[in-house]
């Protein structure tokens, strides 16, 4: 879980000398923050939209006016209520614009203008405007600050979903130099969890842990904080990856109660039982999974449009557990849904819609719907190439699949360099014990044999057969688990 700088300033940046309407004014939007810290949405909305109106009748009270537009715009926000927010931001930036030379609050306007164009996945133009927040940042504070630290970060996030993760990684140390001295505040903590998060993405395990546990550092003995959840969110999911289902487990069940102990986060709770209910459908736990994605899509749909990527991204998750319970009908119809949305409202050569095209492969693959789940797998392939992410976890198993489908038909020359490369990717980014490396040494074996190399096929399957007998001796739970995600009911058999 990445997660955006948020900036916020205090509201006496500027009150030296103020009259009283204007104090009126802040005295309001202070109040309207009380209620949103407090989760109190409804009644915070109506008292910014009632400050705004009594700053715009004391003409000398512009930056409490762009200040009100600002905050309002951050709730509807929050509310996925995208229209009205780029709207407000835009009324905002005007006053600021007008105001005199750009200051740390264009700035703050600016970054809030470019999560939103984040969140719709405009990158490009969200990368546009976080620069120019980093530029302004830049002049006003010049030896760091926890604005210039955030934005910086929230830019990083930006390039590495651009696929641009040279950048990302040198504006995440970038984040962390321009944090202010003393004890790191929660702006570090989040540039941490970021950039932990790009190491984990490229298979730099050890120092996506090390940032991670040096985040959930400056978190200890803290109340629960949104960087705390993403953090031990992050530690999880390196966890997972690499196979350790149990820590896992529990620091995917601490995100959840974190976030539900603070107001207002229903959208970030949902991603936390998302990603633990995922785990449990890996874990084979699937009454457990059943509830806990039914908790996260109640909050969903009660916070989020119906084509918002979170949602969509539940629905997907759910469609896997419903494969794994032997409903293919429903997890069909699930993942029909998902891919349409990916489509229309991410482009066709996203690498999300590669990720739905894949997962509906492998359905198809087990209907045995053999040329659908070849044009989906080729289509999947086609956009992780153009990408840059074929080298990944997930182009990888789309790699597998299509070889272990072209095996199945017997079109050994097609299926080979496939699995080849499969196997390669797989030891590179996942090390050469994970299971996945194992399921693919498997399946080129059995393709080795197929095609009358039985030397070679022996030599895969002496490989494979120590990976799993290893990971079966260190978690017996976890193993029977892999053994039925990858549909490998005899790892431990021998040929």
């Amino acid at each position: 879980m990445r997660f955006p700088g948020r900036l916020a300033g205090g509201l006496l940046w500027f009150a030296l000398a103020v009259g009283q309407a204007e104090v009126s004014c802040l005295q309001q939007i202070q109040t309207a923050d009380g209620l949103a810290a407090g989760g109190h949405y409804p009644e915070a909305q109506a008292t910014y939209v009632q400050a705004v109106a009594t700053c715009r009748a004391v003409p000398e009270s512009t930056r409490s006016l762009a200040t009100g537009f600002n905050k309002l715009a951050r709730l509807y926000l929050i509310h996925g209520k995208t229209a009205e927010a780029e709207q407000t931001y835009g009324q905002a930036l005007a006053i600021w614009d007008q105001a005199g030379p750009p200051s740390s609050l264009n700035a703050v306007t600016l970054a809030n203008l470019a999560a939103l164009h984040h969140e719709r996945r405009q990158e490009d133009r969200a990368a546009d405007l976080y620069r120019r927040a980093v530029s302004i940042l830049r002049e006003t504070t010049p030896h760091g600050s926890a604005e210039l630290c955030s934005t910086l970060n929230s830019l990083a996030g930006v390039e590495q979903t651009l696929g641009h993760y040279v950048d990302a990684e040198r504006l995440y140390r970038s984040a962390l130099a321009s944090a202010p001295p003393g004890r790191p505040g929660p702006e570090v903590a989040l540039a941490l969890n970021n950039f932990a998060q790009l190491c984990l993405l490229l298979g730099r395990h050890a120092e996506a842990e090390d940032l991670c546990r040096r985040g959930l550092d400056i978190a200890r003995d803290q109340p629960p904080a949104p960087y705390s959840a993403a953090l031990a969110n992050n530690l999880a999911a390196l966890y997972r990856l690499q196979g350790r289902y149990t820590p896992a487990a529990a620091l995917y069940a601490k995100a959840v109660a974190q976030w539900e102990q603070l107001p207002g986060r229903a959208s970030e709770t949902a991603v936390a039982l998302h990603n633990l209910a995922g785990l449990e459908t890996a874990l084979g736990n699937y009454p457990h999974a059943d509830a806990l994605f039914e908790r996260a899509l109640a909050l969903d749909r009660a916070t989020l449009q119906p084509d918002h990527p979170q949602l969509v991204a539940t629905l997907s998750g759910l469609a896997e557990l419903r494969r794994m319970q032997g409903r293919p009908d429903e997890a069909a119809l699930l993942l029909e849904s998902v891919l349409a949305v990916r489509r229309k409202t991410l482009g066709p050569g996203h690498p999300d819609v590669a990720a739905a095209l894949s997962d509906l492969g492998l359905l198809c693959q087990t209907q045995s719907r053999h040329d659908r789940a070849e044009s989906l797998y080729r289509e999947a392939l086609g956009i992780w190439t153009t990408t840059s992410r074929l080298a990944t976890r997930d182009g990888a198993a789309t790699l597998h699949n299509l070889g272990s489908l072209y095996r199945a038909l017997k079109r050994f020359g097609e299926a080979e360099p496939l699995l080849r490369q499969a196997l390669a990717i797989r030891e590179k980014v996942l090390g050469a014990g994970h299971v996945e490396v194992g399921a693919t040494l498997l399946e080129y074996a059995a393709l080795l044999r197929q095609t009358h190399r039985k030397g070679e096929a022996a030599l895969l399957e002496r490989r494979a057969r120590g990976i799993f007998l290893e990971l079966a001796r260190h978690d017996p739970r976890q193993f029977t688990a892999d053994r039925a995600r990858l549909g490998a009911v005899n790892l431990l058999a021998t040929p």
